[in-house]
């Protein structure tokens, strides 16, 4: 089911992603930087409607890939959950940190959303 370009159930729709490392590191160097003790939040704002996002999970957090997997599919799982409430005219970038890997999915919800709260994006 789609609406305004996000699916309710399942993946985040391709518009709603941020793909290219290109603009990945756009988001970097122009955008604004906020953080707590389990994730960095690095934030642009832009003029077209629709909301991009890219989940970055590193090596340094758990060399298996499943254990990095999970934590990017309850990051996924957060802001999707969110999405209607997120204002549309940014591209985000959302790093876990490695104190992430520890978090039950309340605990992680809490404080990612927390995060958006204090950034003044949801």
């Amino acid at each position: 089911f789609y609406l305004y370009g996000v699916v309710l159930l399942g993946m985040l729709a391709k518009i709603n992603r941020l793909r290219k490392t290109e603009q990945i590191q756009g988001v970097f160097k122009k955008g604004r930087f906020c953080q707590n003790d389990f994730f960095v939040l690095r934030a642009v704002a832009k003029n077209s409607g629709s909301l991009r996002v890219a989940f970055i999970v590193s090596n340094k957090i758990d060399k298996r890939a499943p254990a990095r997997n999970k934590i990017r599919r309850r990051m996924r799982e957060i802001n999707r959950a969110a999405f209607l409430e997120i204002k549309k005219e940014f591209d985000l970038v959302i790093v876990s940190k490695k104190s992430a890997a520890s978090l039950s999915y309340q605990k992680m919800k809490e404080e990612l959303l927390g995060l958006l709260e204090r950034a003044k994006i949801l």
